[in-house]
């Protein structure tokens, strides 16, 4: 059977085969019209300044602020739904309202330099309709550290060495990031001294103001710890030996600094599903009271060496939960885990040991545990003792 198709005869499979062909060409032509339309239609945002350099500012003035203009160059409104910053000394503001075609809005991004002299650099994840993933920002600068103040207190001594503090403590650090800190000194005897600094970790960098210290006068140790040193994520410990001798003599004290860091993940990173499906620790308890130890039980109470208990860590979320770290500071405690992957749902058990002849009369420690949860990073267990006399 012959059919007539644009002036021509042809059988009736050739002609079912030529309409079929057209309509699928009508389909390929209208779907990719619709798609270039709608992508022609979508918000896009941009930024002229992507990187702002506050240049060199100083921690005494506080925090440090600067507006980048955002602009919309697309055809539908843009929404930003969310702004990060790499570290909780950077906080973003911005206005959840939408964004016309070729309309601006002020993102504004503080920085805080309170405790954190040297060279910064943060990035900023603004995430929105207007590209796939984040779009992302960053300022940088340098903070010079506040001058030392004369009405300082001194409590911690080392000879006749007045110190602020004997420890420095880095609540958090990010990956890559760089964070410093100081204590002052002060010289309160009536001779000339030298200070000297012992061998320090790789990661870190101890620097004084000065190392020949003056009857009288003052000056600041400096610590610089650099996290992209640091060989895996966890709680960080040392002691950095220092040594106070006189000029005139080879008479030397020694005593340390002890310096603790908390390395942790970036989560600033992570989308609003991974956050939603990120893992969650839970502590069975927060204190650990050993009550009285090596309490009288006759003739053997006295072979008693070491006191155990135990807690649970379990994961509510729904990823596995990684414990980076669960360590003590204090020589006086000792930890046993299993494993350092809790998975969802699960639970694991760590015996805690307080070892007996280390302790006095009280005693008082803290076991930090470090996790890949977004919303607890760093938990603390205090753990407490007496001992009997």
């Amino acid at each position: 059977m012959r059919l007539l198709y644009e002036g021509k005869y042809c059988n009736k499979s050739l002609f079912t085969v030529l309409i079929m062909f057209k309509r699928i060409t009508l389909f390929f032509i209208t779907f990719v019209c619709t798609f270039i339309g709608k992508a022609q239609d979508s918000a896009k945002i941009v930024s002229e300044e992507i990187i702002y350099n506050f240049g060199t500012i100083k921690e005494e003035n506080g925090v440090a602020s600067h507006i980048f203009k955002i602009k919309n160059e697309g055809k539908a409104p843009l929404v930003i739904k969310r702004v990060t910053a790499s570290c909780g000394c950077t906080q973003p503001e911005w206005n959840k309202a939408p964004i016309a075609p070729g309309a601006t809005t002020d993102v504004k991004i503080s920085y805080d330099p309170t405790g954190r002299p040297g060279p910064f650099y943060k990035t900023i994840s603004i995430f929105s309709n207007g590209k796939t993933g984040s779009f992302r920002l960053a300022i940088k600068g340098n903070v010079t550290p506040k001058p030392i103040i004369p009405e300082l207190s001194y409590p911690y001594t080392i000879g006749e060495i007045g110190l602020t503090d004997k420890s420095i403590q880095y609540s958090t650090i990010l990956p890559g990031e760089s964070a410093g800190k100081s204590i002052s000194l002060k010289n309160n005897g009536k001779k000339d001294v030298l200070i000297h600094i012992g061998n320090t970790p790789h990661y870190l960098t101890v620097t004084l103001s000065s190392d020949t210290l003056k009857a009288g006068s003052t000056s600041e140790l400096y610590c610089l710890l650099d996290a992209g040193k640091l060989k895996h994520k966890g709680h960080h410990f040392t002691k950095v030996p220092i040594y106070i001798s006189d000029t005139n003599s080879r008479t030397s004290i020694e005593d340390q600094l002890a310096i603790t860091s908390n390395y942790i993940d970036d989560f600033s990173k992570l989308t609003t599903n991974e956050r939603k499906n990120a893992p969650k620790i839970a502590l069975s308890g927060t204190l650990i009271d050993f009550g009285i130890i090596n309490k009288s039980r006759g003739l053997f109470s006295k072979l008693k060496k070491k006191t155990t208990t135990k807690f649970e860590i379990a994961n509510n979320g729904k990823t596995n939960l990684i414990l980076h770290s669960i360590s003590s500071d204090e020589k006086e405690i000792h930890l046993s885990s299993k494993g350092k992957i809790v998975k969802p749902g699960a639970k694991t058990t760590v015996k805690v040991s307080v070892k007996t002849k280390e302790i006095k009369e009280k005693f008082e420690g803290l076991i930090t545990i470090v996790a890949n949860d977004p919303d607890n990073p760093v938990q603390l267990i205090k753990v407490i003792a007496k001992k009997e006399n």
